[in-house]
């Protein structure tokens, strides 16, 4: 797995927290681990667009993260990331390397949003808008709720204040 926290990602993160200095304490405290493992462009539904997949650890926490096709590609729409295309081996890397130095706020961001679940189906639903006599919803809001229990043993209450948002 590729450690996420360099200074390229921390300063990407830092720009968009409301506690920058906390922040940064907590990334660069030696008790932090951010690691992915990139699997590459993989298309989640026929219709859709590839996704890059990776997994991700925080503090030996694995999850599945997807992050969209937009976010892997450059300003022109080329693939940053996964995709077999023709160029030199200095321009993949420097585009694989953009594509993970704002891998971490994608993470960081998502993991800010995910934090905190509803603490009941029916908030859950009427939350996201699911019905609540949905089988699928009620198994979503179990994995929702499991994630965020598993989101609060690994990160403290007192960083999620100062994740990017």
């Amino acid at each position: 797995m590729k450690n996420l926290i360099n200074r390229n990602s921390i300063k990407n993160c830092l720009e968009y927290s409301e506690e920058p200095t906390q922040l940064k304490d907590w990334l660069e405290s030696e008790s932090t681990v951010i690691q992915a493992e990139i699997h590459g462009v993989e298309h989640v539904k026929k219709d859709w667009t590839g996704m890059l997949k990776a997994v991700v650890n925080i503090n030996g926490y694995f999850f599945d993260f997807w992050l969209s096709q937009n976010d892997a590609a450059d300003s022109e729409g080329k693939p940053r990331y996964g995709e077999r295309i023709e160029l030199d081996a200095v321009t993949k890397i420097q585009r694989r390397q953009k594509v993970l130095d704002g891998f971490l706020y994608s993470v960081l961001s998502c993991v800010a949003m995910d934090y905190h679940c509803p603490d009941t189906f029916r908030e859950f639903c009427s939350e996201y808008g699911y019905d609540e006599d949905s089988r699928k919803a009620f198994k979503l809001f179990n994995k929702c709720l499991e994630h965020s229990e598993r989101l609060q043993e690994v990160i403290p209450e007192e960083v999620l204040e100062c994740l990017p948002s």
